[in-house]
């Protein structure tokens, strides 16, 4: 029995996978990061997502309906007075010669004092903040990533 094997088509299938890579390694990273943005829309409008993580979000409390200014919309949805915070929500791409880098995130300075329980450093109002994490991986979110790097990345080659 022999096996042959032509290393010249071997090594230039090769070499076109590796050519391929940076540009399916960003399509990858496009398409998660605007699946994110979108699954991070959806945490806002259930309140946050029920999942052995974290529960829903803290109903805002007596005091907080009850000062939000007049005139206003008296909207009773957590996290959401304006509208600034939950539409802030946009991915970053980061791209070097060897690796990508993906983060969803926002530049809203309240921000982190919801994700994070509230500002323990500071005496202020943000210290009694309850946590409501809105910036999350999802176990759907990540299948979702999982899936895209298979179609992209394995099995039946290059694409």
């Amino acid at each position: 029995m022999q096996i042959r094997v032509d290393a010249e088509k071997f090594l230039a299938r090769m070499r076109k996978r590796a050519e391929d890579l940076p540009a399916k390694r960003r399509k990858v990273l496009v398409t998660m990061g605007w699946h994110q943005v979108r699954s991070t829309t959806q945490n806002f409008l259930a309140k946050g997502k029920k999942d052995e993580a974290t529960g829903v979000w803290a109903p805002l409390a007596t005091s907080t309906i009850a000062g939000r200014r007049k005139g206003q919309r008296k909207n009773p949805m957590p996290l959401v007075r304006t509208g600034v915070l939950r539409n802030s929500i946009v991915p970053k791409f980061e791209e070097g010669q060897e690796a990508s880098t993906l983060k969803v995130g926002t530049n809203v300075p309240y921000a982190k004092w919801h994700q994070q329980d509230g500002d323990t450093e500071t005496p202020s109002a943000y210290a009694r903040l309850p946590k409501r994490v809105f910036l999350r991986w999802h176990k759907a979110d990540l299948a979702f990533f999982k899936q895209m790097c298979f179609k992209e990345f394995g099995a039946g080659g290059s694409r």
